[in-house]
């Protein structure tokens, strides 16, 4: 609504994790640390703790972006299944084809594929997110997964990922075994105040938009008192506040405009009634310990006079009942003449005063219990962003729940059986949208394809889609069965006499590779994995496979970017054969091979010796530094995809 008014290209302030809005404040890098560290090491579990709203999601997200190709995850988000449905949804999100039905069938084939991928140089990472809610029966089964190793290291490196309560939820005796395992723990704290100014900038510059909205450092001080640097919080309040320059007309952010923010946020406003203005001023007039001394007097006279009070009046009842005792020579007749008896008083805190926060154990909704866990804080008193019962949100979140009750009726197929997998209904934002013609309309549409699809369907169909593409010699019907007779990717690719690249890079790098692509995407909250084929560019446009349900297949790559995470696959076949790398000291034909062709192109000056020496290195580095690739003067997979389209001595197609 707001953004052709500013002038920005979207909003920066949305509550959806998105990594290229990763901020990393001091807590924050110490974190990423943390977890590159333990990925490296390859050693036990990795427990990372933080308040909802912290930012662990998006941590997590740009983990998934900064780590190399020759790294595998499957990252979990729903934490509702049994210990079978974590398994399956493991092996799936590894790509594994599982045939097997029990947990050690499950567990059997997980580890052959462990296995297999260490053999190739690849690690594997299991994150696991929302820990907190994982039952004793799935946290004992998770820490059974760790005993898969080799006899000198761990095949799989464990990340688990929940809220503050997980860390209590660890020591109990009961899960001593696994809490004995985890070699680096990290608590995600809030934002400190100069961090909230920078987190807010940072934003904006991500979509060019520092020169076109501008926050004034009492707006900025606003912004940390309310929210305490809770990302999620900042993120609501600051949409908002740009939501009320827009309605005025202005693109100066004033500490006015945040007080209307918080207000349409949470339904109170900075003043709220005489109690709040007290605590605003009281720091002023008078020193806070005084103020508690004076009110613990209070409370003790109070109590000591209303009790006195109590006391004179049973004392007056006794005589009185006495004396009526003597006047008719014996005890009271009946109880409904005796005196009634003291009343009791409490003196409680205000509710005001005292705020009703729930339990860690809480069932509420996420937001509700980060908004009612940021109490009042005794430095300012401010009560923390509550969302207004009588509006409807803000801010709407896509959030997917995967649990099995949700996703499924009673009489439904068993969740991952054969044509099932995991189609998960799209959130209602989702379905209410994508009849236009705009970017939103058309990633509303993307998405609700997507969503109504299981992750093997999607992955499926874009494979097969790469292959049409290459034309495999096969019928659609034979790719199909090759395809489903192989239980990943790589060995499908081999069965159909290809070689299946997994690579990490951005936009670039999909162009510099210059082949049709499986793109791994991520959607929402949830980090749901679903696959699509890019088949070509097309201007700014990439043409997807399967097309939308409206049949278009052409989709602005703006809508597609930030669902997918570098993460890709492309097929191709390997011209000279030989070992896959190349590097100096080598020797063979391979070589001799490499620097004839290096000299066709221009970078190689010399009689081709079938060494690599630093000369050959040397051209090497000049071909890849011209083709967008990586300078390190080895000749692997990519740097030997371009070299084959560069030389066009054989067919392949482009995007």
């Amino acid at each position: 609504m707001y953004c052709s008014f500013y002038g920005i290209a979207e909003k920066p302030f949305s509550i959806t994790p998105d990594p290229k809005f990763l901020y990393l404040g001091k807590t924050h890098k110490e974190a990423f640390a943390h977890l590159l560290y333990g990925i490296r090491e390859r050693g036990g579990f990795i427990v990372v703790t933080g308040e909802i709203g912290a930012g662990k999601t998006t941590l997590c997200r740009g983990l998934l972006s900064h780590l190399d190709e020759d790294t595998l995850v499957a990252f979990i988000f729903n934490p509702t299944l049994s210990a079978l449905e974590l398994l399956k949804s493991i092996n799936e999100d590894f790509g594994i084809t599982s045939k097997g039905t029990t947990k050690k069938g499950l567990i059997d084939e997980l580890n052959q594929f462990l296995l297999e991928k260490r053999q190739e140089g690849k690690n594997t990472v299991l994150i696991i997110d929302e820990s907190q809610s994982l039952d004793g029966e799935v946290l004992e089964q998770v820490r059974l997964l760790s005993n898969l190793e080799t006899e000198t290291e761990k095949l799989l490196q464990i990340i688990l990922i929940g809220q503050p309560e997980f860390r209590h939820i660890l020591e109990q005796p009961r899960l001593l075994q696994l809490n004995q395992r985890v070699t680096v723990r990290y608590h995600l704290k809030a934002l400190s105040e100069e961090e909230t100014a920078e987190y807010i900038h940072h934003r904006l510059s991500v979509i060019d938009g520092q020169d076109k909205v501008f926050f004034s450092p009492e707006a900025l001080k606003k912004i940390w008192r309310y929210t305490r640097g809770v990302p999620r919080l900042i993120n609501v309040l600051c949409d908002r506040a740009l939501l009320a320059g827009y309605g005025k007309k202005r693109k100066n952010i004033d500490g006015q405009m945040i007080d209307q923010a918080r207000k349409e946020v949470t339904g109170r406003s900075a003043w709220a009634g005489p109690l709040q203005f007290w605590r605003t001023i009281r720091p002023a007039l008078v020193p806070a310990s005084l103020i508690g001394m004076l009110l613990v007097l209070l409370v003790i006279g109070l109590r000591g006079y209303l009790g006195e009070g109590r006391k004179g009046e049973r004392n007056d009842s006794s005589q009185e009942e006495v004396a009526a005792s003597e006047k008719t020579g014996g005890p009271l007749a009946s109880a409904q003449d005796a005196a009634p008896p003291a009343e009791v008083h409490e003196i409680s805190a205000s509710p005001e005063t005292t705020p009703d926060i729930p339990a860690q154990t809480s069932t509420q909704p996420d937001e509700g219990r980060a908004l009612a866990r940021a109490s009042l804080r005794p430095e300012t008193g401010e009560t923390p962003l509550q969302p207004l019962p009588s509006e409807e949100p803000v801010v709407h979140e896509a959030v997917v729940k995967e649990s099995p009750e949700e996703l499924q009726p009673q009489d439904a197929p068993p969740l991952y059986a054969p044509g099932n997998g995991t189609s998960i209904q799209a959130p209602p934002e989702i379905e209410a949208a994508g009849n236009g013609g705009s970017a939103a309309a058309t990633e509303e549409r993307v998405l609700r394809s997507l969503y109504g699809k299981t992750l093997l369907e999607t992955r499926e169909e874009a494979f097969l889609s790469v292959v049409q593409r290459w034309g495999s010699g096969a019928t659609s019907e034979q790719e199909k069965q090759l395809y489903r007779g192989a239980p990943d990717l790589y060995k499908a690719a081999r069965a159909l006499g290809f070689e299946c690249l997994r690579f990490r890079g951005n936009i670039n790098r999909v162009r510099a590779l210059n082949l049709p692509a499986l793109l791994e995407l991520r959607l929402g909250e949830s980090m749901t994995k679903r696959y699509i084929a890019l088949l070509a560019f097309e201007g700014d446009n990439g043409r997807i496979s399967p097309p939308l349900p409206d049949g278009s297949s052409l989709v602005p790559w703006a809508v597609l970017e930030p669902l997918w995470y570098g993460t890709a696959y492309v097929l191709w076949r390997d011209v000279w054969g030989g070992r896959r790398y190349l590097a100096k000291g080598m020797k063979g034909g391979t070589v001799g091979q490499l620097q004839s062709s290096l000299k066709d192109l221009g970078y190689f000056n010399q009689k081709p010796s079938g060494v690599y020496d630093e000369k050959t290195m040397k051209a090497v580095s000049a071909f890849q530094k011209d083709h967008f690739l990586d300078e390190d003067g080895i000749l692997g997979p990519q740097t030997r995809i371009v070299l084959y389209q560069a030389l066009k001595k054989m067919q392949m197609p482009t995007l």
